[in-house]
C-alpha cells in the first residue's frame, strides 16, 4: 500500500495468498483480494483485524473484483467463464447473466450501475447493462484485456452516465 499522503510504502498483512490478482475496497475501506491459485477471495479489514475468506464455493481462478453501489461484491470467476455476485447482506450468490465470456478478468462499474468486463480470451470488453443483456464495446485491436477503469462521471463510451 502506498499512502495518499506520500508516506512510506506499507505491506498489507495477508497470509497464504498464491498469485493475488484483483483488488477492491468496500465502502468501509476493507480490502478484498482475489487469490487466484487458492480459488478464493479474502477480506483484509481496514482496522487491521485478521484476514478472512469470503464465503464462496466453486470459484476457479478468481481475477477481478468490483463493488456495485449497493455494496454487492462481483468476482470474475475466470476458470468458470462467468462473473459471480456475492450479496452484501449475505444470502445466495448468483451468476451474472453474461453468456459467452471466456476467462473474464477485470471488472468496473459506471455511475449508472452498468458492469464492464474485460473478456480476456475473447479479446474484448463487454458491458452488462443494468437491464440485462451483453453488449461488446466498439474497441478495436484489444489483445487479452485484463484491467478496467471507468471514470466515475462517465460510462465506458465517454458519455455522461446521466445522459443515457
Amino acid at each position: 500500500m502506498v499512502p495518499a499522503d506520500g508516506g512510506g510504502q506499507v505491506t498489507v498483512p495477508t497470509t497464504g495468498l498464491l498469485h493475488p490478482n484483483g483488488l477492491a475496497l468496500d465502502g468501509a475501506g476493507n480490502l478484498f483480494v482475489a487469490d487466484f491459485v487458492n480459488d478464493r477471495v479474502v477480506e483484509v479489514p481496514a482496522d487491521g483485524g485478521p484476514q478472512t475468506t469470503v464465503p464462496t464455493t466453486g470459484l476457479s481462478q478468481p481475477t477481478g473484483l468490483a463493488f456495485d453501489r449497493r455494496g454487492n461484491l462481483f468476482v470474475s470467476d475466470s476458470g468458470n467463464d462467468r462473473v459471480v455476485e456475492v450479496p452484501a447482506g449475505g444470502g445466495p450468490r448468483r451468476t451474472v447473466p453474461a453468456t459467452g465470456l471466456d476467462s473474464p478478468y477485470g471488472l468496473a462499474f459506471d455511475r449508472s450501475g452498468a458492469l464492464y468486463v474485460a473478456d480476456f480470451d475473447n479479446d474484448r470488453v463487454v458491458e452488462v447493462p443494468v437491464r440485462g443483456g451483453l453488449r461488446p464495446l466498439p474497441v478495436a485491436g484489444l489483445r487479452t484485456p485484463a484491467g478496467l477503469a471507468v471514470p466515475p462521471e462517465r460510462d465506458a463510451y465517454g458519455s455522461r452516465a446521466t445522459e443515457r
